[in-house]
């Protein structure tokens, strides 16, 4: 046995590099107590005191804190620092979404059975993402190959764009986004909800991250303009942000695969809120300040939980969907209402037409009770473990940030099967079938 051999640890690893791990485990837990910390104080001293009305509802019970923090202690423990891509995509779900949940559950008065639904899953979900399978692979293209195809086919989405809307509902305000969506989408065949989606989530964050590897700053920021007019367009304010998010994500993990580089930022963010509402309070000015956290705060962190508790307490008490909305039905199964899940949980917390969208654990419930939300549990894991093993071929960096706003959308936004065709999931992993690993270098000298 060699010098070398003797030196690794009880798990085959050298003393140093588990010294290193166990302090990367202690950084990340002391991040997560931060995070979750300032979310439970917003939620008390902002959310309940300006949108009690939208469901943000102030119901303080020990038990309910006790547990709720406990859990996030658990999982703080339990998710995994590897560097991978499995690791990387774990922490998003758990800062993005299971945090927001549980100072929702701890603060916000939801019943402790919808709550045992969400930790469930979540369990399920980060087991079956351990399995080892192989990466998809059909041949090896080159991501140059593919940003050029982007380019060209972004471009041609604007031109369609104008073509069928010209500039009468072109919008860049983020407060009129609501005066200008239906109307635009209204005007637009209805296989630009597909495109502008796919565009937007997954060829435009890929153009975006092939452009940083291979040194090409004004592709990139081409890009970013390029989503800006999408935005513009559609006046879904949210794709102005995807292009930004791909971009810092890999940014950070091409220099480190350290996830609690992100958390910090999380933390400084979140942090920003604290700040934007306290000047918003001295100041009496709502024009210029609390923008920022109704917009990042409210709408991206609680809401999607907020909207998963809805579905969970809804459908414990209706009858389920069992996929009659779904073309895998194929008509099959008569649905015991007369419209679409988010608009059954619109209807009923909201008392209008809202589509509220939720993401694989609250669609999974609707669809099948305790058995669909496993199920999408199952497959939701099942998708990590893929991503995985593409990381393992292409690298942790470039599959984290290209496909990061994909998975938000699963834990957040939609039904677990409408994700594949409907925000490009499927045709994800048909494009990582095709890209070889980047190599920037051997681009340059060609």
């Amino acid at each position: 046995m060699n010098d070398d051999a003797i030196k690794l640890g009880a798990e085959g690893r050298a003393p140093e590099i588990l010294e290193k791990d166990q302090g990367s485990r202690v950084k990340i837990l002391f991040l997560y107590f931060i995070y979750y910390g300032i979310l439970c104080y917003l939620y008390v001293t902002y959310l309940s005191v300006d949108w009690a009305y939208a469901g943000f509802e102030l119901y303080i019970d020990p038990w309910s804190v006790i547990f709720s923090t406990s859990v996030l202690i658990i999982f703080a423990f339990m998710v995994p620092i590897r560097r991978d891509v499995r690791s990387i995509l774990l922490n998003i779900f758990l800062s993005t979404y299971l945090a927001p949940l549980l100072a929702l559950a701890a603060f916000g008065g939801h019943s402790l059975s919808s709550l045992m639904v969400a930790v469930s899953c979540s369990v399920v979900m980060f087991q079956v993402s351990r399995l080892q399978i192989p990466s998809v692979e059909f041949t090896k293209v080159t991501p140059a190959f593919f940003l050029t195809t982007i380019v060209f086919l972004s471009i041609l989405m604007i031109l369609l764009f104008y073509f069928f809307l010209g500039f009468k509902y072109f919008n860049l305000d983020f407060r009129e986004v609501y005066n200008f969506r239906e109307d635009a989408a209204e005007n637009l065949p209805p296989l630009f909800a597909y495109l502008a989606s796919t565009f937007s989530k997954l060829l435009i964050p890929l153009g975006v991250v092939s452009a940083l590897i291979y040194r090409m700053p004004l592709v990139a920021l081409g890009f970013a303009a390029i989503s800006i007019l999408f935005f513009g367009f559609t006046s879904h304010k949210s794709m102005v942000f995807y292009p930004l998010v791909a971009a810092g994500m890999y940014y950070v993990l091409s220099r480190s695969v350290d996830y609690s580089k992100i958390l910090m930022l999380l933390v400084v963010a979140v942090a920003l809120c604290v700040v934007d509402i306290t000047v918003m309070n001295l100041s009496g000015d709502e024009s210029i300040w609390g923008w920022y956290t109704s917009l990042f705060l409210r709408r991206s962190l609680f809401v999607p939980p907020l909207l998963d508790f809805y579905y969970l307490e809804f459908f414990s008490h209706h009858q389920a969907i069992y996929w009659a909305d779904s073309r895998l039905t194929l008509g099959l199964v008569r649905s015991p209402y007369d419209m679409t899940a988010p608009y059954v949980i619109g209807s009923a917390y909201f008392g209008d037409d809202t589509g509220a969208n939720t993401g694989f654990i609250g669609s999974g419930f609707a669809q099948a009770g305790w058995f669909g939300a496993l199920l999408y549990s199952v497959g939701a894991g099942l998708t990590l473990a893929l991503l995985n093993a593409h990381g393992r071929r292409q690298g942790v960096a470039f599959i984290s940030a290209v496909t990061a706003i994909q998975m938000t959308t699963m834990f957040t936004a939609t039904d677990f099967v409408t994700l594949f065709i409907s925000h490009g999931v499927l045709l994800a992993f048909l494009l990582l079938g095709l890209i070889d690993r980047p190599q920037p270098r051997r681009f340059a000298v060609r």
